[in-house]
């Protein structure tokens, strides 16, 4: 498949095939528990709510879930749930609310009735409009955390790829400087900005080689491996075409490419909205592959997939340019 026939739609042979992406509530309810100091109210048919109760909470959370009926999602009338909202904003933590497939295809007048219930969060999680399940993330951490209220600090917080307590994310964002190594986390940031004097530092793909000299102690980047890009960089064949396999492919592409070295076939390790905005940038006319094995003359950047973007760039440029 070449970029330009890319839909920002759920790869169906993909998802068929890896089904171990399960549904967007899967993740939303494991967060959720995680950050423990919130509620949760699933809003769907049977097998949704079902499905959500078997998740654990800690005790002080509360983990309900609504099953719709024909008086709310063919009559419309919400009576019943009125009294489910009444009863859960008493609760001293904030409850998230799920709307699940079926109620968000039916038009429910659900998003007015929560705005007189200033302590409950409201987030769509429909299957089919997701590229991928976790894309879900970003509008969870954002929709819960984007109205906080903050008391910056003169520090440097790092948000890494796991999961964190609520009280630990309201630390972290409480800093002047935050590191972001965590793609889902990117939305609330840029939501904070616009509130606090937040200096954000994108560490999810790979960026200009001055970005790196300038944060190179705040990222812990050896010098020596920067200089080493910078010197190398003008002795890689301009004349040939590249393909590479990395999570990080997409913006390793786009890098290149400003300095004319031409990629032409990327191997990818899942689609999603994230990965679908990168792709964007490149040209059309890109090959690209996902969940696939490679071929031969392909260049497996897997090694430094599980360390910082510019491990991914170094260890393109330490293959091609001095081998």
């Amino acid at each position: 498949m070449k970029i330009k026939e890319l839909k920002k739609e759920r790869l169906l042979f993909s998802y068929n095939v890896f089904y171990h992406q399960h549904c967007p509530l899967d993740y939303l309810l494991e967060e959720a528990y995680a950050l423990k100091k919130i509620n949760i109210l699933t809003l769907g048919t049977g097998e949704c709510c079902f499905f959500s109760s078997k998740q654990p909470f800690d005790s002080e959370a509360i983990n309900w879930s609504y099953t719709l009926q024909d008086q709310e999602l063919v009559f419309g009338n919400l009576n019943e749930l009125k009294n489910a909202f009444k009863l859960l904003n008493n609760h001293p933590y904030p409850t998230l609310v799920i709307i699940t497939c079926i109620p968000s295809m039916m038009n429910l007048d659900i998003e007015n009735l929560i705005q007189q219930y200033p302590k409950f969060i409201l987030i769509h999680a429909p299957c089919f409009k997701l590229i991928h399940s976790m894309d879900i993330l970003s509008d969870f951490y954002d929709q819960i955390f984007k109205n906080c209220t903050l008391t910056i600090e003169n520090k440097i917080s790092l948000i890494e790829n796991k999961s964190y307590t609520y009280d630990e994310i309201i630390s972290l964002l409480s800093s002047q400087t935050i590191i972001v190594q965590n793609i889902y986390f990117l939305k609330l940031l840029q939501s904070l900005k616009k509130r606090y004097p937040i200096t954000m530092i994108d560490n999810t793909r790979i960026q200009e080689l001055s970005f790196y000299f300038k944060y190179k102690d705040l990222l812990s980047i050896d010098e020596k491996k920067l200089i080493f890009i910078q010197k190398n960089l003008p002795k890689i064949d301009r004349t040939k075409k590249y393909a590479i396999q990395s999570k990080y492919a997409a913006s390793l592409a786009y890098f290149l490419s400003k300095y004319h070295i031409f990629v032409d076939k990327l191997y990818l390790p899942y689609y999603s909205d994230y990965i679908y905005q990168e792709l964007k940038k490149l040209n059309p006319e890109v090959e690209i592959f996902f969940y696939s094995s490679i071929e031969t003359n392909v260049l497996s950047l897997q090694e430094s997939d599980a360390k910082k973007p510019i491990d991914a760039l170094y260890q393109f440029i330490e293959v091609i340019a001095c081998h």
